[in-house]
């Protein structure tokens, strides 16, 4: 059965917005309120600078996973084989698993990206942490009130990964595999 006309323009515009939000947080984040960033002038000091800025996308899903178990522990969800209340944990098992294969995406490309940009771009890495953070938040609040409203945080997360790992692949056809392996980064 195919959705409803109305239904998918509701999604496509909240999409929409939520591109045009990350949009601007990336703009302001990398043009007007760039976040200060240390010399990372090697391939182990990028990877470790990039990782400690992933506990922020991370909060969102032990935020999920803290739910179920507080959800589970009060209400007869608590056994989860039972299949008693399970519909008291469906929204946040399924936020979760969405949040999983964003967060997989996300991190594959913050990994990546951190290899391939100069010094001045890697003020990207903490701006896009608090972005998926805050898409996170966004998809949270939109998918609980109404599920068709879930797109901006959607749009917020998943596109700015999406063009981070293009990106990464153009960089690795054109720079090649070895790029600044063994050379200073800087």
């Amino acid at each position: 059965m195919r959705s409803l006309p109305e239904d998918r323009t509701t999604v496509r515009t909240y999409g929409a917005l939520g591109v045009g939000i990350a949009g601007l947080i990336l703009f302001l984040g990398y043009f007007v309120l760039p976040i200060p960033v240390p010399a990372v002038d090697t391939l182990t000091a990028r990877l470790v600078f990039t990782i400690r800025w992933q506990t922020l996308p991370v909060l969102t899903l032990m935020a999920g996973i803290i739910h179920v178990a507080n959800t589970r522990l009060q209400t007869s969800a608590i056994d989860p084989l039972s299949g008693r209340g399970e519909h008291l944990v469906g929204f946040y098992k399924r936020y979760i698993r969405n949040t999983q294969e964003q967060l997989s995406l996300h991190l594959i490309g913050q990994l990546a990206l951190c290899t391939f940009v100069n010094l001045e771009s890697m003020t990207l890495i903490p701006t896009f942490a608090f972005l998926f953070l805050i898409g996170r938040i966004v998809f949270w609040i939109g998918y609980k009130r109404n599920p068709l409203h879930r797109g901006t945080g959607f749009a917020m997360t998943f596109f700015p990964t999406l063009l981070t790992i293009l990106f990464c692949i153009i960089s690795l056809f054109i720079s090649g595999p070895n790029f600044l392996i063994h050379d200073n980064l800087t």
